[in-house]
Formats: structure tokens, sequence, C-alpha cells
């Protein structure tokens, strides 16, 4: 694994993360995310069908001094035990500041076996890993003045962009190891706090899935929870049901 300065096209750093995961070509990577300080890369492993005996985990790749440790544990045990036929498990991350991984996680153990979701946080300086939720995420968003986060859970196996008609959009605050729901708002797919962190901005969809399907966006006041609906004028004829927002603009 490499990261390149795009300016010069000069290779920056380098990694060399096959031995991680035995060497085997099927283990694919995912989920690459750079801290906000660029110092570090989180990703993922085992993100093929999740059929195989592999390693699924999240890493952390410091650039500096090249180490890329290890940050979850869930299947390297399992793993050891011979009569698990399948280990599935799939994670969302993000950044919250240049310290402190967000972790939405969900597990499978064979097809017969409980399912787990999670949310956790883990943090560099110390190199500890807190559960902070026992619901699993699949989106979050940091409010840009207040720090308050808002968070798509993910309440079935498939933390992806098909999310249940059961997610929810909930506003909530992280003191120490503890998430705290402050507000709940029914669907969503994406949340995008706005630049003035004053309003909450959740792309919904009203047919098939968040990966398709009819879309309308919601515009909530977090603190008075006054929500306001404009559906996505769409092309039914072209595959335009594939567009969503991409953000905010400052316009002065």
């Amino acid at each position: 694994m490499s990261a390149y300065d795009i300016r010069s096209g000069e290779k920056i750093a380098q990694a060399d993360i096959s031995y991680l995961f035995g060497g085997r070509a099927g283990n694919l990577i995912c989920e690459l995310n750079w801290s906000p300080n660029s110092n570090f890369v989180s990703f993922n492993s085992g993100c093929d069908l999740g059929t195989e005996r592999t390693l699924k985990e999240v890493y952390v790749w410091q650039l500096a001094t090249g180490d890329v440790k290890r940050i979850t544990n869930f299947t390297v045990d399992i793993l050891k035990d011979e009569r698990v036929p399948m280990v599935a498990a799939r994670y969302k991350t993000w950044w919250l500041d240049n310290d402190t991984l967000l972790i939405g996680g969900a597990a499978w153990i064979d097809p017969s076996g409980p399912e787990s979701n999670f949310t956790a946080k883990y943090v560099l300086r110390d190199a500890t890993l807190h559960l902070i939720s026992q619901v699993g995420s699949a989106q979050w968003a940091v409010n840009p003045v207040s720090g308050k986060v808002a968070y798509v859970t993910a309440e079935t196996f498939d933390i992806s962009e098909s999310l249940s008609a059961d997610s929810k959009v909930i506003v909530s605050t992280i003191v120490a190891d503890t998430l705290s729901p402050e507000r709940a708002f029914k669907g969503g797919c994406k949340a995008v706090w706005s630049l003035d962190g004053k309003q909450l901005v959740v792309l919904t969809y009203t047919t098939l899935s968040c990966l398709a399907g009819l879309k309308s966006i919601i515009f909530i006041d977090p603190d008075t929870g006054s929500q306001h609906y404009h559906e996505i004028a769409l092309d039914r004829d072209v595959l335009t049901d594939f567009a969503q927002p991409v953000g905010w603009v400052r316009v002065s």
C-alpha cells in the first residue's frame, strides 16, 4: 500500500500489508480514510464476499513510521476454531479528530449464528478501543461548531448503501466512553451538517434502497426537531436514481 503526493507524483510512504492476512490474494482491503492531519490512514481487511476464513479487521497505518497496527480483534480469536465454517464482518470508520477513530461494526458467525452490532471508538494516544454503543453505525457527520455527532444506524448485517427501512439518524454527544442520543429521526442514508452547524441535511429514499431509489432531502433543525422535505427531481427514464447531494458550499 502506497501514498503519493498528488502535486509532485512522488511516493511519500509505503507499507507491506500482505503479511497481515497471511498473503491471501482474495483478501481485499477497503474503507481507506485519512485522519484530519494526514498522519494516519485507517482501512479494513477482508472486504471480499465474506465467505472465506480470512481476517476481517480494522487497521491504522502511521505514514511517518510505516507501522501498521490492527485495532480490532473480532475475527482473530474466532478463526482459531477450525469448526467455524464462516466469519462475516463489516466495518465503517470515521475520524472524529486527529486522535480518535469511530468504528461501526456488524459481525456474523456462520449463517446460523447470532449477529452482533456495535459502535466503538479507538484512541490513538493510548492505543485503546472503547465500546460506546451496542448499535451499529453506517455513516457519521460531526457538527463543525458544537462537535455533536449525527450517525446513521445500521440494524442489519448489511452496513452498506442498502440500509434497511428501520435505520435512523441520531444526533448525539460523545462524553468519555458514552454515546448519548439527544434526538432520533426515522430513515435516512446519509447525514451532512451545514457549515454553520445549524442544520442537518439527511438524504433518504422512498423506493428500492439508498444505493438506487427515489431520493428526498430532509432539512432538520436539531434544536427544535422541525423538518422540511424536498424531493430530488429525477429522470425516471435514465439511471439518475443514483444522484445525491454532494455537500454544502459557502457563498459570499
